[in-house]
């Protein structure tokens, strides 16, 4: 189980929402737009925490056991959690207890069920059984389909006093509109370098370390463990080459294709999605460097020139259209498309 951090992370922001709330200017359904690595889902927590009115010592399963939270997050098929037995926490939830920071993979066919709406209505309508109040945590909102939404739209709209649902996703636009227009909706900004070099000294990194790893991260503590990991410097020297071909004008389609087929064969979707936000982070890294703002890394330095022919603007669209295709692992699209349409757009 991870401990909590010393410090929440986006200080102003909490700060912001706790005295919306004491002021009773909070609605009650809250929309954080943020994955894990930008630490919504610690903010969330935190918030549970102050508004509970407990001290989780340091544990988040604490929290995930107190009778007046509840967390509905996405499942995945029957079979799937049959598989996995019923004495096991929900996967996102076994992830958020693990640590609350990292990057939480779904599978495209899961999702937010209408059993587990009727749940949150009935929860909901029950008084608290310990504090003055409840309150709800829907994790990755953006897999709550029509059928669970159409029973929750209420409860989101007007629920009991006293109780507060927050929703967190780092796919707004892929919220239901009927969802999304009924919450108070806040963006939670990239983490700032010292606070991602203060989590990775609690994880065992050096401090040097730790501060070089940060600045690299742009915000994102996803970036900055797997930065730190070294099990994953095979993905992110793979997902460079990726990119480095890919500029280069020398290259066939046919022999790309074949490069994308040997690298995804084999590689389960944790290891798809890592891959795919390395290739990004590499193309960020990659325009920084052609607009002068740092020097080009090792790893991509062969493109340098390529990408500067590119130009910037089509750079640009090319980094518009890697989000997007980020953002396909999360529907019924094969891994090996998803890494071709980012690497021959």
């Amino acid at each position: 189980m991870a401990p909590l951090s010393t410090d929440t992370p986006h200080t102003e922001v909490f700060a912001r929402l706790m005295r919306a709330k004491q002021n009773g200017r909070l609605g009650h359904s809250l929309l954080l737009t943020g994955g894990g690595g930008h630490g919504a889902y610690v903010l969330a927590l935190r918030l549970a925490e102050q508004f509970l009115g407990i001290d989780i010592k340091r544990e988040w399963s604490a929290l995930f056991n107190h009778p007046d939270f509840l967390c509905i997050s996405p499942l995945p098929p029957k079979t799937e959690m049959e598989k996995r037995g019923k004495d096991k926490p929900d996967p996102v939830i076994e992830s958020l207890l693990r640590d609350p920071h990292e990057p939480i993979n779904v599978g495209s066919n899961w999702r937010i069920t209408a059993d587990q709406g009727r749940r949150l209505v009935q929860w909901t309508a029950l008084s608290p059984w310990q504090s003055d109040e409840k309150f709800v945590l829907i994790a990755e909102a953006e897999k709550t389909k029509e059928d669970a939404a159409d029973i929750m739209l209420k409860t989101l709209e007007e629920p009991q006093p006293g109780v507060t649902i927050v929703l967190v996703t780092m796919r707004p636009q892929d919220l239901l509109p009927t969802v999304r227009s009924r919450c108070h909706e806040t963006s939670v900004p990239p983490l700032d370098t010292e606070n991602i070099a203060a989590l990775l000294i609690e994880r065992g990194a050096r401090e040097e370390a730790a501060h070089s790893i940060a600045r690299l991260a742009q915000g994102d503590f996803w970036q900055a463990s797997a930065l730190s990991a070294g099990d994953t410097n095979e993905l992110r020297r793979d997902a460079a080459k990726m990119i480095v071909v890919a500029l280069d004008p020398k290259e066939r389609v046919a022999d790309i294709m074949g490069d994308i087929k040997a690298v995804t064969d084999g590689m389960s979707p944790t290891e798809i999605s890592e891959y795919v936000r390395w290739m990004i982070w590499w193309l960020r890294d990659l325009i920084l460097a052609v607009e002068g703002l740092q020097p080009p890394r090792p790893e991509v330095e062969p493109a340098l020139d390529w990408a500067r022919k590119v130009g910037f603007e089509r750079l640009t669209e090319w980094l518009v259209e890697a989000d997007r295709s980020y953002e396909m692992l999360g529907r019924n699209v094969t891994p090996e498309a998803v890494v071709a349409a980012l690497t021959l757009y």
